[in-house]
């Protein structure tokens, strides 16, 4: 937050733009000639821009419906997906972290560009849907004419949540005490590694996207526009937007999707230990636990005079005397 001065002279407190505060005013530098950073003020200073949401609700709000009624007007759709894992947009922007992230010049939040879910779509239709030249050209757009759609840029609904991440793409191969010439060793995976912090979008934040068609009189441009829907969401769950997507990152799920998955993935969990329960009674008796895999955890299910008892344990925990990993019961 930040105190301005109005004409009467009386404080107002307006928050700060923190997309401003990012790019404009980093202030960790190193009193010396080589202008260094280092790697724990980078961290600090990331730090404090995941505190809290960035963004003010009101103002979002008011971005997203402006945003709805041009679509509206424009015979365009309006589509809300959550973040299925942390997204990273704008990295190669150069700032003094070495790592970038976009952000809204006036909303103060990190967005996906237009331009970036356009050549995301364009790239999932034509090396995995294998769209002919003809109807790339016709929607996309080529040297010599424009497409049939619009791709506006993803807003964030609400403030956004970030995350301090950290990346180590390179190790320190220059030696120290040897002349510039040949000082460059080979790349191995024992030398030690740079880590290298940055900023990101955390899991579950819910942004609207957006498309139009160029000629909202035209029947052609308008059932373009509908075919791009699939086709941006099928890109946005499998291909991903922004950096390090072959790695897991950048990926989306609409919210009906999302809503889906988790009822089919509760329903599954459920009837898995409906099952365990049927089948262990006579092999808890004599092992006393029973653990197995469900997702990323490791469920443990003691049952004792008749009663399940259900406990969260890190993996490597010792019940009764037996590892976790020692009784692994596989339900299919």
């Amino acid at each position: 937050m930040m105190q301005l001065l109005s004409g009467g002279r009386e404080r107002k407190v307006v928050p700060v733009n923190k997309g401003l505060q990012f790019d404009k005013f980093f202030d960790r530098w190193e009193a010396s000639q080589e202008f260094d950073v280092k790697n724990p003020e980078k961290q600090a200073w990331i730090k404090e821009f995941a505190k809290n949401p960035v963004g003010v609700k009101e103002e979002l709000k008011r971005a997203v419906e402006r945003q709805t009624s041009l679509l509206s007007k424009q015979k365009g759709w309006c589509v809300k997906a959550d973040t299925a894992s942390r997204v990273i947009t704008g990295m190669g922007l150069p700032h003094p972290l070495e790592n970038g992230l976009l952000w809204h010049h006036t909303l103060g939040v990190p967005y996906i560009s237009g331009s970036s879910l356009k050549g995301m779509c364009l790239a999932w239709a034509r090396e995995w849907l294998e769209w002919e030249k003809p109807e790339i050209d016709r929607i996309f757009g080529s040297a010599n004419c424009q497409g049939s759609v619009i791709f506006f840029d993803a807003l964030p609904i609400v403030p956004l949540k970030l995350v301090a991440d950290i990346i180590t793409p390179h190790g320190s191969w220059r030696l120290v005490d040897v002349p510039k010439e040949g000082a460059i060793q080979t790349p191995s995976d024992w030398a030690t590694p740079v880590p290298s912090p940055f900023l990101a979008i955390e899991e579950q934040q819910t942004f609207q996207f957006s498309c139009a068609p160029v000629n909202r009189r035209s029947d052609a441009d308008k059932t373009d526009c509908d075919a791009i829907q699939a086709v941006l969401f099928e890109a946005l769950e499998w291909l991903g937007i922004g950096a390090k997507t072959a790695v897991g990152y950048g990926r989306f799920l609409s919210v009906e999707r999302r809503k889906n998955l988790d009822q089919n993935s509760s329903k599954r969990r459920s009837l898995a230990e409906k099952r365990l329960a049927e089948q262990t009674p006579e092999l808890t008796k004599r092992v006393g636990s029973i653990c197995f895999y469900c997702g990323e955890e490791v469920k443990v299910i003691a049952l004792s005079a008749g009663a399940a008892n259900i406990e969260y344990l890190e993996d490597g925990t010792v019940v009764n005397g037996i590892p976790l990993k020692a009784l692994n019961l596989k339900l299919r």
